[in-house]
């Protein structure tokens, strides 16, 4: 039958800790990794506020302008 490791007092094939030791590694990197809600939104209303400004009306957006609008607001915001 093979080797089985003795854990609470039960028999454990080593597979099973394999197993559990793969899923309980990536598992919780990827849970404490996830990201979730950020309370800092304040970049995300810049944008939509931008956005807002221009004139999204007319058929064609200048998208150039609108990336060289946003990276002059940053390069102003950092000094």
């Amino acid at each position: 039958m093979g080797q089985a490791y003795k854990i609470f007092g039960m028999a454990v094939k080593p597979h099973y800790l394999a197993i559990a030791t793969l899923l309980g590694t990536f598992g919780g990197a990827a849970y404490f990794t996830g990201g979730g809600s950020s309370t800092d939104n304040s970049n995300k209303i810049a944008i939509d506020e931008k956005v807002n400004q221009t004139d999204v009306s007319s058929e064609n957006i200048d998208v150039e302008k609108l990336l060289d609008n946003l990276l002059k607001d940053s390069n102003e915001e950092k000094k």
